[in-house]
């Protein structure tokens, strides 16, 4: 009878050792997450040298993303301005992984954007943020969203023997544009916008436009393209006949 009440006290000690462990590593995994409602929290993960805080501009969330734009002491100096998109730690209230983006020059005169969902091939759901750090640059206050599917349109020279299959290609990918949004773009010279589109087919991919644009216009500006394209074609073929 002991030996069953002293294998009982054991057990369920253990259990509440492996509890307590689980709740103090739940803590410390936690702690290594950046908080979105936290500025030093973002800061210090984000920054290069985390002695030196990052200056935020804007933030947006998006599902289960949230979007930075910021500048870091770095490389501010030379213009250079930074985008970081980061990922929802799961089990955890605004908590979040350190996950992608990338960046540009703050006299960068386009709208930049991000696609998040690019792990799942059969997701036919796409998330993304655009964003800018000097709208004053823009050329026009409305954007335009397409889709297009460009399986079997890259244009590798290596592969291609005369420029018929350049134009077939670029007819190809141009017929398969579809127009999906177009919105006015915010007032404010420094922003994030975060998007959602369901898609025609799950790896079809996204063109962002500055302006008001059809699908006529964007077909016309590939297919003017082309010359330029046939052109580079027969200067890759003349180098490696020699």
């Amino acid at each position: 009878m002991k030996t069953k009440k002293k294998i009982c006290i054991i057990a369920i000690t253990s259990l509440i050792v492996i509890i307590i462990g689980c709740i103090i590593g739940y803590f410390i995994y936690g702690s290594t997450l950046i908080d979105i409602t936290s500025e030093k929290s973002i800061s210090k993960n984000l920054a290069v040298d985390p002695e030196q805080p990052i200056t935020i501009f804007a933030t947006q969330k998006n599902g289960d993303y949230f979007g930075v734009l910021y500048s870091d002491p770095a490389d501010e100096n030379n213009g250079y301005r930074h985008f970081r998109y980061i990922t929802k730690a799961k089990l955890y209230r605004n908590k979040y992984h350190n996950f992608g983006g990338g960046g540009t020059t703050i006299n960068s005169p386009y709208i930049n954007y991000d696609v998040l969902n690019t792990g799942d091939e059969n997701n036919k759901t796409v998330e993304l943020f655009l964003y800018t750090f000097n709208s004053n640059l823009l050329e026009y206050n409305k954007c335009s969203v397409f889709e297009c599917d460009t399986k079997g349109t890259e244009i590798f020279y290596e592969e291609i023997t005369d420029e018929k299959q350049i134009l077939e290609k670029m007819k190809k990918l141009v017929d398969s544009y579809k127009k999906i949004d177009e919105f006015d773009l915010p007032d404010e010279q420094i922003y994030i916008i975060a998007k959602t589109y369901e898609l025609s087919q799950p790896d079809n991919e996204i063109i962002v436009i500055n302006g008001s644009a059809s699908v006529e216009d964007l077909q016309k500006q590939r297919m003017d393209e082309a010359d330029l394209i046939i052109n580079e074609y027969y200067e890759y073929m003349k180098v490696r006949q020699q």
